[in-house]
Order: C-alpha cells, then sequence, then structure tokens
C-alpha cells in the first residue's frame, strides 16, 4: 500500500516538469509521514511504465567529485512536451527539454557549416548511428547535453551512450 501512494505522489510531483532522482527522494520523505528509503524510490522510478528517465545532471562536491543524477518525467508530461517522441524510444533532454536523440530534419537541404546534423525522427530511423556522426558533431551532441566533450571518438561515442540509454547499477540513485 505505501509504495501505491509513493508512486503517485512521484507522479504527481512530475506532472508539471521533470525532475531528478535527489528532488523527488527530498520530496517524498518530507512530505510523507515515514518518508521512503533511497533503494525503495529506486525501484519505483526504474519499474513504473507511467514514469521515464530524461536525462542526467551533473552533480559535483568538494569532496566527492563528480557525479551524474538521473532525471525523470511522466510518460503524459514527455509525449506533451517532446515532439516525435512514443514510449520506448530513447531520450536525452537538453535544458530547452528538446530531446538530443531524436531532432526533426532540417527542412532546407543545405546545412549551415559548423550546424549540427540533424537526424529524422526515430520513427522513420530506429537508432542514430553514432558512429556514422565526425567528432564535431558527436561534440555538439555532448555540449548540447554539458557533458565532457573532450577525448577519441569511440570515447565521445561511449559517453553519449552512456548518458542516453538507461544504466543498471546496483546505486539507487542512479536506477
Amino acid at each position: 500500500m505505501k509504495t501505491v501512494r509513493i508512486r503517485e505522489k512521484i507522479k504527481l510531483f512530475l506532472s508539471d516538469r521533470p525532475r531528478n532522482t535527489a528532488e523527488i527522494l527530498e520530496h517524498i520523505n518530507s512530505t510523507m509521514r515515514h518518508g521512503t528509503t533511497s533503494q525503495q524510490l529506486g525501484n519505483v522510478l526504474s519499474k513504473d511504465k507511467d514514469i521515464v528517465k530524461v536525462g542526467y545532471i551533473k552533480r559535483s562536491g568538494i569532496l566527492s567529485g563528480g557525479y551524474d543524477i538521473c532525471e525523470w518525467a511522466t510518460v503524459i508530461w514527455v509525449q506533451d512536451h517532446v515532439d516525435d517522441w512514443a514510449p520506448g524510444d530513447p531520450i536525452l533532454l537538453d535544458k530547452s527539454f528538446n530531446n538530443l536523440l531524436l531532432k526533426k530534419p532540417n527542412t532546407n537541404n543545405s546545412p549551415k557549416i559548423g550546424a549540427p546534423i540533424e537526424a529524422p525522427p526515430a520513427r522513420e530511423q530506429p537508432a542514430k548511428d553514432l558512429n556514422n556522426l565526425n567528432c564535431n558533431q558527436l561534440k555538439d551532441l555532448l555540449r548540447e547535453a554539458s557533458l565532457k566533450v573532450g577525448g577519441r571518438k569511440q570515447e565521445l561515442i561511449d559517453r553519449l551512450e552512456k548518458h542516453s540509454l538507461p544504466r543498471v547499477e546496483s546505486d539507487p540513485m542512479y536506477a
């Protein structure tokens, strides 16, 4: 019964905009009498079909260094705010809530020099093959996601894939 109340409270909290795992945990623990553990929260977020992972934010601490925290949104919010998204499509939102993995095709056939190449929507193209992009295009995607842009091409691809696909880790903050 407690998990049902937690699910409903999370969905209500996420209905207006995406939130990160730490914000959700703080909200649940400050508004519910008994709160929740980070493990239980991670299980609820990762297993609920109405909640999707929409990206990551970078956090840094004085002693702990940098780490990523997942951002979550409801499926309804994503469908209302992200064009050309369908359940099951990968999603990585920038700060303006644009999906970096599902860019709309450019209506002008001659792209500007230095502009990132825009891919067709995921319904037309099953998955974006990052190997076909050059390093500058990969770095543009990394910049839009506020990620580190240094490294070799394979490192750039690995970093984009790591931040665009759901990760399975034992730490519930990454669930």
